[in-house]
């Protein structure tokens, strides 16, 4: 194996009538960074998960040889690969809430880690806390003491990342690890994962949408599509002169965002309006004067850190936080006034991390069925004909109407959260990183799909996004927050023209 850290041969991955990963062969060398890239259910995620053979997990059969360090894992004992997955072995998920537990605190998850590694009387707490620090979370004592839900999506993912480096591995896999977090917080999370690899001569396996990035920080590339390799090699060759069609593709698109022309010609008529805004929660203040009216039709975006309050105000919009002080109004209507049934009729969301929204025990066809059938919002005998529609609508193929959530990609999930979310009809879709688990083919016909509705149907949109460019052509206001309070807001290009300080740095820091 020479310099090979990790050696996969001939991995295949299969249902009982389905093949997903298909003889599969790469190597991962000491110190270095391999980059798979590939559209969503290209079986990036599943080869991540079969150097673990987690797959089997997920009711996957697996077969093929893994070597690790010139050792056949398929010949040693469970208590031995057990012991490498511990101490050699991190994996950080793109979907950070579905793999915490809700039960326990982020302190002891933490320290956990640290006494399942051989190190002996250390200090676990300060240690937490220093790990924590090296993530940049704010407050890591008060972390300790918060449950997984008390953090935002890229605290939680913080929170991972600080889980698998505490073990000093060999080798990290990032499954999208940086996708839930601001470009700000990205930046500084994939500085210090190459500082750390650099320091405990750490090898990473980079999984990810996001060419730009795999481009400037991998050794070496593989592309997936549906579960076969199409070209693989060094990064800087692969992007300076692809050879096969789809990786042409996949680094042009991702060159682009296309997107058709936006209609702005809102109505003058005032559908949401949000009144001095404020919420105290855990005795800190989370929003601080809040102040935005929304039209029909209009489209606002809503960037900032991770932490700053943007999921925060939809929380509040939606009643699912209602201790706030201020007002909320829906076509003049106070909000709290109003039933959450007749809200959730009328206001929709679709939330960031799509595994943890779905329910895992129904089928893929049944998520969108329900809602229609609880609000009866069509007839028994068309449910089903509707249903497929909708999942057309937002390009899932017709093989996965009948699987389970965990069956699926993280995009394929993130289609079945928008599908669910369009059946409402509603007036009002807020769209909270609804994307961001998307590879850019799929993102364009999502964001496509959108604004056609949006057009089509008077709809107004509320884009909560860490993706500057996304926001900067699909939204015609733009909203900047940090630390819960509103430091930019204007018509979109007058804020790209001109923004302040704090925007413009979120600006520069896009991949």
């Amino acid at each position: 194996m020479n310099n090979s850290l990790l050696e996969i041969k001939n991995l295949n991955v299969s249902t009982d009538n389905e093949s997903i990963v298909k003889n599969i062969s790469f190597k991962l060398k000491k110190n270095n960074i391999l980059g798979i890239v590939g559209e969503s259910g290209s079986g990036k995620s599943v080869t991540a998960l079969s150097i673990l053979k987690l797959s089997i997990f997920r009711g996957l059969y697996q077969s093929g040889n893994l070597f690790f360090n010139n050792t056949d894992l398929n010949k040693i004992s469970n208590n031995d690969f057990r012991k490498i997955l511990r101490n050699d072995i991190g994996i950080i998920f793109q979907d950070p809430s579905s793999y915490l537990n809700p039960s326990i605190k982020c302190g002891a998850q933490l320290i956990e880690c640290f006494k399942s590694s051989n190190s002996e009387n250390i200090d676990t707490t300060n240690n937490a806390i220093d790990i924590l620090e090296k993530v940049k979370i704010d407050n890591p004592q008060d972390t300790l003491k918060k449950y997984p839900h008390e953090l935002s999506g890229g605290q939680q993912q913080r929170l991972m990342i600080a889980m698998m480096i505490s073990k000093n591995p060999k080798i990290l896999i990032c499954d999208e690890a940086t996708s839930s977090l601001d470009t700000i917080i990205k930046k500084e999370i994939v500085s210090l994962l190459l500082k750390l690899k650099k320091e405990f001569k750490m090898s990473l396996i980079f999984i990810t949408h996001n060419l730009n990035l795999v481009s400037e920080i991998s050794d070496y590339i593989i592309f997936l599509k549906n579960g076969e390799i199409i070209e693989e090699g060094e990064t800087k060759k692969i992007f300076k002169n692809p050879k096969k069609n789809y990786t042409k593709k996949l680094i042009s698109l991702n060159k682009k965002l296309i997107i058709n022309k936006q209609k702005f010609s809102n109505s003058s008529s005032e559908i949401l309006k949000v009144n001095n805004l404020s919420l105290n929660l855990g005795g800190k203040k989370i929003l601080k004067k809040i102040n935005f009216e929304l039209f029909k039709n209009d489209s606002l975006g809503i960037i900032g850190e991770s932490g700053s309050g943007k999921t925060t105000i939809s929380k509040c919009i939606l009643k699912i936080h209602e201790s706030y002080s201020g007002y909320i109004f829906y076509n003049s209507k106070n909000i709290k006034s109003m039933s959450r049934l007749s809200t959730s009729k009328e206001i929709q969301i679709v939330f960031q991390d799509p595994y943890s929204s779905l329910d895992p025990s129904i089928r893929v066809i049944d998520q969108v069925i329900e809602p229609m059938k609880f609000h009866k919002i069509i007839s028994k005998s068309n449910l089903i004909l509707e249903a497929v529609k909708i999942l057309k609508s937002v390009r899932l193929k017709s093989d996965l109407y009948n699987k389970f959530p965990s069956q699926l990609s993280g995009g394929e999930r993130q289609r079945v959260v928008i599908a669910r979310a369009l059946t409402m009809e509603p007036k009002v879709l807020i769209c909270d990183e609804c994307v961001s688990a998307l590879d850019k083919n799929i993102q364009n016909s999502i964001l496509n799909l959108l604004v056609e509705l949006k057009n089509k149907l008077s709809l107004t949109l509320i884009f909560i996004s860490h993706d500057i460019r996304i926001v900067k052509n699909i939204c015609n206001r733009v909203m900047v927050l940090k630390n819960g309070v509103i430091v930019d807001f204007n018509d979109t290009r007058k804020l790209f023209k001109n923004p302040n300080p704090y925007t413009k740095s979120l600006i520069n820091a896009s991949f």
